[in-house]
This record gives C-alpha cells, structure tokens and sequence, in this order.
C-alpha cells in the first residue's frame, strides 16, 4: 500500500482482489451499520433503541411498585438510579443517534450490569424471573449490531440470571416447584433459544445484502468501485475532509488513445492495460482514498491531500500508469481539482462529487489538447506552469480551462472528439 509517496508497482503487478483494495476489515458493527444505512433504516433503528430504553425505565420505575419488586431504601434507589440512567441513554439516542463501536460496547455493558441490578433488588425472585424479559429488548440490539459473538455473551449471561432466580425461588417454602421450572424452561426459549436463531438467521439475510451491494458497487473487471459505488463511499471522505479542515481532491485519469490498443493488440490486451492500470492506480493512493473505473478508459481517484500536494500526486499518478517494459505501453492525460475542506458546500454530497468530477474532467480534457500524457489542474487562481519530467503539470483557473476547452470543440461533440483515432 502506498502511503503518498511510494514507488508504483512494476508491469507484473497483479490486478487488486476480488473486492478490490483492501481498505482494511470492518467490525461487524460497521459492517452491519452500513447495511442498516443502505436500507434507509439506521435513523429509524436508532430511535427504536431511544423507545426501549424508555421501557426499561418504566418498567424499572413500575417494579418499585409491583408486590415483591425492590423493597428497603438501597433497593429502591438503586432502581431509580438505573431508571434515571435509561432516560438519559434515551435522549442520547434520540438526539445523537448511532454512536461509535466503544460506546456502543460501553452502552451494553452498562444495559446489562444495570438490568442485573434491577433484578437482584427485587425482594420476590419470581418476580426477578418475571421481569428478567426485558432482557429480550437488549437481544433484539445485539442481533442487529453486534452479531453473533456479542449475542453469544448475552445468552450466557442471561442464562446464569435465570438458574440464579430460578434456584432461588425453589428454595423459597412453598415454592411451586412446577411453575417455576416451566418459568425458567420458557424464558429459556425466549430469550435465549429464539435469539440465536433470530443471529443465524438476520446473518445469513445480512451476508446476502452485503454481497449483492459489494457486486453492485464493483467494476467485474477490474474490482474497483463503479460509479454507484464511489457515489456510495464519497461521503465519507468529504466528511473526514470537512472535519480535519483538509483538502479534498478529485483526478480524472484516461488512457490516451486507447482505441488504438484494442485495434493493433486486440481486446484481450485492452484488458489487461485496464487491470493493470486499476492496479497501479489503487496502490498509489492512500488507505483511505478511493480509486473507481467510471468509463470504458476513465478512472476517478478521490483522496484527502495537503494543500500543495495536489499537483506531486497528479503527477505521480501520471507518471504510475506508463512503464518501459509493458507488454502495451499507454499514457494517460489527468484532470485535477482540489476543494478545501473550510470551503465545502452545504450541498448534497452526490451533488457535490458530480461537480467536483465535471471540473476534473474539463482539466483532463484539456491536457489531452495538448497531446496527452500530462496533467492539468483546475486551480481557484492562475498559477504558473510548472514542467516535470516526463510530462507536463499545468496549473491554470477554471475559466481559463474552459475557454480553452470550448474554443477547441468548436461545437463538436466531447466524446467525437476523444476518439483514439483522431489522435487525442
């Protein structure tokens, strides 16, 4: 992985994996956030959390009444402090929404030690037993976000509540020794049994979504994203820009005359200039950049970058993507654009990223005006020209790049005018 700086692959470097870069594994939280946010549903999801913490306050407060609940003064504020605590958690969630993997852990921990200590102040262990259903609510949370492992941890220590209580109230005189095994057997196959087949279950739901997703973001030859997919990832970036002040930038990389590829050396060839290229491409960007393939011979790469770094890593993909010893030499024509993060819209970040690619690819344009195998960047103010081995790093303001670009069009269509074959 390079990180900005690094040397490009040679010309045998393989082609990225089967889901392309690998950007580092996901927690399962993560993982199933992300699905959550693609349904459309972890906004909704996390203000079913709020609601349920607010039962579990009622319910603590509703104890404090119920014959057998928490009796003698430690008892009773013991549960009202764990209540108080379930309304704050409440309006956490309500207002704040989903919160980072720790806290969540923490926020577990907290439901589980803090619905224990309910239970054990209640005088009757029967009623602990009775009210150890809540239980449920807190299954049903690390179902949907923690998987499996977390749920597992819950079961056992569900488990060990019910034999607790259960024994409890069989050593009680005059226990009623048939109803409270069918207690202890029932709340068995609620919490416990129906919970770990709802996990298997949500899991095997949740790895077909996330594999339908992965394949509808990828590009099947290359294993980059597509553009559904960079349009997908893009927000992320922007918002790590936007919050570390630093400066997002979009390069729009096009093979030169790749028509002329396919013609002499076959399609096959073409391909393999396209995996190769998507390979040099993806390991010249940061960890957490995004390199997408967008056209038949366009790549977008999008990443955070210094200020002045805009230009070094334009050329630096320029200069990647051609070795003297490919079995198809190519060259390629790069488009710039920078925006920092101060100066970033409110607009949607869709919007945005579409814009943002528009300028970039007015740049790439122009440099293959120029003859290809150059880099132009669209730069908030004239800058001088700035030569570079091997090519030539052009910083000049947007208007200057399209008027230049219109003048050379002259009326004709964009895509006419790229054609391999007329020598762009």
């Amino acid at each position: 992985m390079a990180d900005g700086s690094g040397s490009a692959p040679g010309p045998d470097a393989p082609p990225p994996g089967p889901v392309g870069r690998s950007r580092g594994r996901r927690s399962m939280y993560r993982q199933n956030l992300a699905v959550a946010e693609a349904k459309r549903i972890l906004r909704s999801t996390g203000r079913f959390v709020a609601l349920s913490c607010l039962l579990l306050a009622a319910g603590s407060v509703l104890l404090m009444y119920t014959p057998g609940g928490p009796t003698g003064t430690a008892a009773r504020i013991a549960t009202g402090v764990v209540a108080a605590a379930a309304v704050v958690a409440a309006a956490l969630w309500w207002v704040r929404g989903w919160p980072r993997e720790r806290t969540s852990v923490a926020f577990v921990l907290a439901a589980e030690v803090g619905h224990g200590i309910v239970l054990f102040c209640c005088a009757d262990p029967v009623v602990s037993l009775l009210a150890a259903t809540w239980f449920f609510l807190l299954g049903d949370y690390l179902t949907f976000a923690h998987g499996r492992r977390a749920l597992v941890a819950h079961c056992v220590w569900v488990k060990a509540n019910l034999l607790f209580y259960g024994v409890r109230a069989l050593l009680e005189p005059g226990a009623d020794v048939p109803f409270v095994v069918f207690l202890v057997v029932g709340l068995t196959a609620t919490l416990i049994v129906t919970r770990l087949f709802g996990q298997v279950f949500s899991d095997a739901l949740r790895s077909d979504s996330a594999r339908s997703a992965e394949l509808a973001h990828r590009d099947p030859m290359t294993q980059l994203l597509n553009r559904r997919g960079l349009e997908a990832a893009a927000p992320r970036v922007f918002a790590q820009a936007r919050s570390e002040r630093a400066v997002i930038a979009v390069f729009l990389v096009d093979i030169d005359r790749f028509k002329v590829v396919n013609d002499r050396h076959g399609h096959d060839a073409g391909d393999a200039v396209l995996r190769l290229l998507a390979a040099r491409l993806d390991a010249s960007v940061r960890k957490y950049g995004l390199v997408a393939r967008t056209g038949g011979e366009e790549f977008v790469v999008l990443d955070r970058v210094h200020a002045d770094g805009i230009a070094s890593m334009a050329e630096r993909l320029r200069a990647v993507s051609h070795h003297p010893d490919d079995p198809v030499p190519v060259t390629v024509s790069v488009g710039a654009v920078g925006l920092a993060g101060d100066d970033f819209p409110s607009a949607d970040p869709g919007v945005l990223l579409t814009n943002l690619i528009i300028r970039a690819d007015t740049a790439m344009y122009a440099a293959k005006q120029r003859g290809g195998d150059q880099v132009v960047l669209d730069l908030p103010r004239t800058a001088a020209l700035e030569r570079t081995d091997g090519g030539a790093t052009m910083a000049r303001s947007p208007d200057e790049i399209f008027d230049s670009v219109m003048a050379a069009r002259s009326g004709r269509d964009r895509r006419a005018e790229r054609r391999p074959d007329q020598g762009s």
